[in-house]
């Protein structure tokens, strides 16, 4: 009896209950940011019935603690495509004299080698992470249609790197990364101006982003259907409540200072958590990351009022986070 009552009781308790939270994984999130309950202070999104019934459709799994289903990394590079969908394995959409590719290959080869570096020693974190995006590239530029030519975002120090070309990719990487991280000698984090002179040989310009974040929702739906229906309706209320009353929706062709950019992104595993939402917050000495699972339309205006907009910003729903890391430099 115990058991068929212990299964009723599990099927009727909310979802992503913050009692679900073990201490360790109070006292990480806690740790990071402060976290706040949905209510007077911590309001939820009005969305439409229609939009909820689509996610309720969904098979997800609902019941997994989602603490530590995903790891946290040293680097993100972000690869703009123009695209919202890519081939089940997005790096064979690309030919092998591609910026894309190269890089792909760079971070699997590299990925050992850097994995057990100084500043990689937490037991669930990765070296790199490697995304193709929604991102614009310049459609006028032959080069950049071919992927022969790309920009590059790189997290968490919000930098981009400018028209770098698929044959400079891993010499410019086999110096970047170490100055990044720390591992080629260097006590310090790296200066702005030390990232520029090193590109610079490469013939690559860099840019220091003036956003306040960046919201990353996977998309991949050749990869998982799923995420093909989750990222376009969540994107759709990110981009309501940071435009009304905020105006901090920034789409490519905005480069207004303070807001905040979404885009599409390829498989980042864990798909039966949809929806994934990474963001990154661009505090200038300590970025943070936050990967958040099962995220449904009504935590969208909570997560904005909350995470995204305040100058101390807080986190609702702390039990949604598969993991978090704030970037102490």
């Amino acid at each position: 009896m115990s058991g068929f009552f212990g299964s009723i009781v599990k099927k009727l308790r909310p979802t992503d209950s913050n009692e679900d939270l073990s201490n360790e994984a109070k006292i990480k999130i806690e740790s990071c940011i402060e976290t706040c309950n949905p209510g007077p202070g911590c309001c939820e999104g009005t969305v439409s019935n229609k939009d909820l019934e689509t996610f309720n459709k969904l098979k997800i799994d609902k019941e997994t603690p989602l603490m530590n289903s995903s790891k946290t990394n040293k680097l993100h590079f972000i690869i703009p495509t123009s695209k919202k969908d890519w081939k089940h394995d997005a790096v064979t959409e690309f030919n092998n004299d591609t910026v894309p590719y190269e890089l792909f290959t760079w971070v699997k080869s590299n990925k050992r080698k850097y994995q057990n570096s100084t500043l990689s020693t937490a037991p669930a974190e990765e070296p790199f992470m490697c995304n193709v995006s929604s991102m614009a590239i310049d459609i006028m530029d032959i080069d950049q249609l071919k992927f022969r030519k790309s920009n590059v975002l790189i997290l968490p120090y919000f930098i981009t790197l400018h028209n770098l070309v698929f044959d400079k990719v891993a010499p410019l990487f086999n110096e970047l990364v170490p100055l990044l991280m720390n591992t080629g000698g260097n006590d310090a984090t790296p200066t702005f101006e030390a990232i520029q002179e090193l590109c610079g040989k490469y013939g690559v310009t860099i840019s220091k982003s003036n956003d306040r974040g960046v919201i990353f929702l996977c998309s991949h739906t050749t990869r998982d259907k799923r995420c093909g229906i989750t990222a376009p309706i969540l994107l759709k209320y990110f981009h309501e409540f940071l435009t009304d009353p905020y105006d901090s929706f920034r789409n490519d062709s905005d480069t207004r200072e303070g807001g905040y950019r979404v885009a599409y992104v390829n498989h980042v595993g864990g798909h039966k958590f949809a929806a994934n939402t990474i963001i990154y917050l661009n505090n200038i000495n300590d970025p943070l990351l936050i990967w958040l699972g099962r995220v449904t339309p009504k935590d969208v205006q909570p997560i904005v009022e909350n995470v995204l907009i305040p100058e101390v910003p807080r986190l609702p729903y702390p039990e949604k986070v598969r993991c978090i890391k704030k970037y102490n430099w």
